[in-house]
């Protein structure tokens, strides 16, 4: 039955989706030479872009109790109560405030491990584009400025953290996005840096 089939464990714990990356680099030709003035003005640009997409992974819903009774750090998963599916909601019905649904798990009971499948349901995942545009200005005959502009996550694009995944107080809920700690998944960003190369 559904039951048993949200038993099975994803192998070796890898998740399993979709992962696109793109990279894509535009270099000013010789043939915009221009003249005078002019050949400064349009020679030495770069432009550079990595787009990524990917599916979020797995990640399993615990219970918030402590059902078995021990004191050794294990937390028993959480009991699938549902009528049907895995308890994962549609794109068009994930909110922030309701990532899953919520209404389909409850805490195990006494001595009872939960029925919860191991890695049924997906955290958000990563829509993100980076760009950057160089410029490199001649300064002598073995030396040249760089000019450096990046931005990270070029639209602002939100990219959300976990939603809690313990049966409790705010189950379900997502109430972060980034991580500016690791620079990760982070709000747009930009840097703007010069080098010397010689």
């Amino acid at each position: 039955d559904h039951k048993s089939r949200l038993m099975l464990p994803i192998p070796n714990g890898k998740p399993i989706g979709l992962k696109v990356m793109c990279n894509a680099v535009w270099a000013e030709s010789s043939r915009f030479n221009g003249s005078g003035f002019i050949r400064p003005l349009v020679q030495g640009w770069q432009l550079n872009a990595i787009a990524t997409y990917s599916d979020g992974i797995p990640f399993s819903v615990t219970s918030g109790s402590n059902s078995l009774g021990v004191a050794d750090g294990i937390v028993p998963r959480a009991q699938f109560v549902g009528a049907s599916g895995n308890g994962s909601l549609s794109s068009g019905q994930r909110t922030l405030k309701k990532w899953f649904n919520t209404a389909a798990f409850s805490n195990p009971g006494a001595q009872q491990w939960g029925n919860a499948g191991r890695n049924i349901l997906q955290v958000p995942g990563t829509r993100n584009i980076d760009f950057s545009v160089f410029k490199t200005v001649p300064l002598h005959e073995r030396a040249s400025l760089q000019l450096r502009s990046e931005f990270f996550n070029l639209f602002n694009t939100p990219l959300f953290n976990n939603p809690n995944s313990t049966v409790g107080p705010g189950f379900g809920t997502i109430s972060s996005a980034g991580s500016p700690t690791t620079l990760q998944r982070v709000s747009r960003e930009i840097q703007l840096a010069a080098k010397i190369v010689f």
